[in-house]
Order: structure tokens, then sequence, then C-alpha cells
């Protein structure tokens, strides 16, 4: 009889800039929702922060800024018209009825990224300020709650 071994997908397990993508992402998101648009700079702060290799840091938090805004108008264009909205805010901004619609709706991620890595930018300028040694250790503890609260809530 053959033993089937068992592997489970936990928090641990992922890669850390997985997990920040997926986390900053969410937080983005509900940020989004309730109406706290400076919440994708303070995400791409953190993530600056938590990352200290520049070129991660910078791709998750482009991927983040995207999907944080981008997900959540595709979501909403599936269910309703955002096109006629789209295309009033162009023709307030002065742009062509032609293409006006497509660039606002462009535009909404690419802010989103924006944000996001603008905030990534100062929190890897000053996470070089610190001494490398607290910094891995503000990492270190920060990634044990994350991973205390998952298991405590019975996701991990």
């Amino acid at each position: 009889m053959h033993k089937v071994a068992r592997t489970s997908l936990t928090l641990s397990r992922l890669p850390p800039t997985l997990w920040i993508g997926l986390l900053g992402t969410a937080v983005v998101w509900i940020g989004d929702q309730i109406g706290w648009w400076w919440v994708t700079f303070l995400v791409g702060l953190a993530i600056g922060i938590a990352l200290r290799q520049a070129r991660q840091a910078l791709a998750v938090a482009l991927t983040v800024g995207g999907l944080g805004w981008g997900l959540p108008l595709a979501l909403l264009a599936a269910s309703a018209p955002v096109g006629g909205v789209a295309l009033v805010v162009a023709s307030l901004a002065g742009l062509p009825a032609a293409v006006g619609a497509t660039v606002v709706i462009l535009a909404t991620p690419l802010v989103g990224c924006i944000l996001s890595v603008v905030g990534t930018w100062l929190g890897l300028t000053g996470a070089r300020l610190l001494p490398a040694d607290a910094m891995e250790v503000r990492v270190r503890a920060l990634q044990e709650r994350v991973l205390a609260r998952t298991t405590r809530s019975g996701t991990g």
C-alpha cells in the first residue's frame, strides 16, 4: 500500500514576494472599496520596507498597484456599463470622445501602479537609512505576526 504524501499550502511555504503581493493586493482592493485610495501608497511603503531588493520590491509594487486598482474595475465592467462613466470623465477632462473613455479606463490601474511604486521607492530609500540588522529583525517580527494570525484564524 502506497502512502500519499499530503502537502498543504501554507503561508510559511510561499515565497515572501508572493504572500506580500497577495496581502498587498487585498489591502489595496479593500482600501479602494471604502474610498481610501491613499492606502495604495502605504502598501507600497510597506513593500519597500519589507523587501530589501529593489527589483523584487518594484515588481511586487507594480503588480499590487495594477491588480488592486485594475481588478475591481474589470469586475465592475463585467456587470455595469463603465464605458459611459469613463466617457463622461473623459469629456470633463477635455479628451476627445473617440479615445477618451479608453484613456480613462487604462489610466485607472496606471494610477494604482504609480502610487504603489512611489510608496515602494520611499520605503526602499528609508530602509537603506536603517542598519541591515535592525531591518531584518523588524521584517522577521512582521512575518511572525502575520503567520501567527493566519494560524490562529485557521487559514494556515
